[in-house]
């Protein structure tokens, strides 16, 4: 699993490889789809923006001990609940600027949470989520994406 946090260098490594034509392993994400999508779910844990919880917190609270307190990775083809089969419009005009956009939202990220240390923010079908559950979230997020991509392995 790629770490969210130390493993950085590897990540922009990472988004150097994608192109606007890499195909995908599995999913329907185009590689612009998958870096706004990955931007959209950092956006939440860095103070830029505020959500809401979307399921009740009994649900939230297991949803949050499969996918933060184990080590299973998100499954091929798992969906977000958000997407309801369908992509999302894109936002960019470009993947480079998707791109751009992504290591902005991943530094607001360390500044803010260096800035805020004991801050949560809401996750919207895990529940309040700290620094340290938000870094687990992203590094398995961003894994599961960048296999979709062939990125990692």
């Amino acid at each position: 699993m790629i770490h969210f946090t130390e493993q950085r260098q590897e990540i922009l490594d990472a988004l150097n490889r994608l192109s606007p034509d890499t195909l995908p392993a599995f999913g329907m994400m185009t590689p612009q789809h998958m870096v706004e999508h990955l931007s959209q779910a950092i956006s939440i844990s860095n103070g830029d923006r505020t959500i809401r919880l979307m399921v009740d917190e009994d649900r939230a609270a297991k949803q949050k001990r499969i996918m933060i307190y184990s080590d299973r990775p998100f499954p091929m083809g798992m969906q977000a609940p958000a997407m309801e089969g369908k992509l999302a419009k894109l936002r960019f005009d470009s993947l480079d600027e998707a791109k751009e956009e992504l290591i902005r939202h991943m530094n607001m990220f360390d500044t803010w949470h260096r800035i805020n240390p004991d801050a949560g923010c809401i996750h919207p079908f895990l529940g309040l989520l700290n620094h340290q559950e938000w870094v687990k979230f992203h590094s398995k997020h961003m894994t599961h994406h960048f296999k979709q991509f062939n990125l990692v392995a």
